[in-house]
């Protein structure tokens, strides 16, 4: 019996990474200061539901193998072994934080989330007012201090919390929108797959970033080849949380 669930969990996860390397044939590869460092593909979908499903080891290996296999079947840039093993970690995280997340109350994750938002966006408009209008207050010279180890240090103090509660509170908007139509009758997880596929998106696009520049030599500011980075996993991301709360209780019942 064992062998029989472990066989069927391998078979639907090939198939998955079979779906996801199709799609992955229409990716498109944006340049980022002279390097592939952008890529625009929602192979993401099929590939995530075997660590949903089956646990953080098989999405360890889909993501692996999405990886290895999508170069061979569809090459652009270079081939760098990094981003291979932190593929496989993506996958791999995004199975343990699923564990964490499935069972957990919609409501109340979204109104803890809300309010975190809300905190994050409030904060970078309170740093970036004081820096401009406060020059003589203490939060100015802490700001100043920080810019004084480079412009980029300052942006993690106002720019990047603006634009993360920001984009945290629109987030939350689409989910309440969609709450509000869900008339199927079915449980809407999609707060849930947003946390999920944004939380790991960001650490290992926060990984990917130092190694893909060191990689290309490039001389550039981190922030400048991060932000534009996480600006498509954002977006990337929510498209992919959506069609997931969509197909997932589907799947869900044949599983």
């Amino acid at each position: 019996m064992q062998k029989q669930s472990t066989l069927r969990k391998t078979v639907f996860s090939a198939l998955c990474l079979a779906v996801g390397l199709v799609i992955k044939q229409f990716s498109i590869m944006l340049p980022l200061m002279g390097a592939g460092g952008l890529r625009i593909s929602f192979s993401g979908i099929p590939v995530v539901i075997p660590a949903m499903l089956f646990g953080p080891w098989y999405g360890a290996a889909v993501y692996f193998c999405s990886d290895i296999i999508g170069y061979i079947l569809k090459p652009e840039g270079d081939w760098i072994p990094w981003l291979t093993l932190t593929a496989a970690l993506g996958g791999f995280l995004r199975g343990l934080f699923w564990q964490f997340l499935k069972n957990r109350d919609n409501k109340k994750l979204a109104g803890g989330l809300t309010a975190l938002f809300a905190f994050v966006l409030v904060t970078g408009v309170v740093n970036q007012v004081s820096y401009s209008f406060f020059p003589e207050s203490v939060l100015t010279d802490f700001l100043f201090n920080l810019k004084s180890k480079g412009q980029s240090q300052m942006y993690f103090a106002t720019l990047i919390p603006m634009l993360a509660g920001a984009v945290g509170l629109l987030i939350m908007g689409i989910n309440f929108v969609i709450s509000k139509k869900n008339i199927s009758g079915e449980k809407n997880n999609f707060i849930k797959y947003s946390v999920l596929l944004l939380s790991v998106g960001i650490i290992i696009t926060t990984i990917n970033t130092p190694i893909l520049m060191a990689f290309y030599g490039m001389k550039k500011a981190f922030i400048l080849f991060y932000i534009p980075r996480i600006a498509e996993e954002v977006i990337v991301t929510t498209i992919n949380a959506y069609v997931l709360s969509l197909i997932m209780p589907r799947i869900s019942k044949l599983i």
